[in-house]
């Protein structure tokens, strides 16, 4: 797998990441890809580290941050991180979340955002 993460190939470097058989400090190295669909696949699977998942969080990419959310294996505190992220759809996800901590929906409940504030 190593070999193939270092491909020139951005499809070949995704196939590596979304394998829930690579090992976490692969994905750890495909979290900072180039290619925001390399580190869509490492946040979607479930063999990332939490400690990767929650660097991602940082993450330009609004579809990176959804696969963080949509991760069963994503740690709570990167669920915390998300809920205050400057994009509305990504605070509506997490507000959809069902093992988010209380904490955070009550932090969601006071949201700017209409739908955000319902959903919590």
């Amino acid at each position: 797998l190593y070999e193939f993460a270092a491909s020139p190939s951005a499809f070949v470097r995704g196939y590596v990441a979304s394998n829930p058989d690579a090992p976490a400090e692969l994905l750890k190295r495909l979290s900072f890809d180039e290619s925001p669909e390399v580190r869509l696949w490492v946040a979607a699977n479930p063999s990332s580290h939490p400690a990767t998942l929650h660097l991602m969080t940082r993450d330009k990419n609004s579809e990176v941050k959804v696969s963080i959310v949509c991760n069963p294996h994503a740690p709570l505190a990167a669920l915390d991180a998300l809920a205050r992220d400057k994009d509305p759809y990504i605070r509506l996800l997490v507000s959809r979340t069902s093992y988010v901590l209380d904490q955070t929906l009550e932090h969601l409940s006071k949201d700017q955002d209409i739908f955000v504030r319902r959903q919590a």
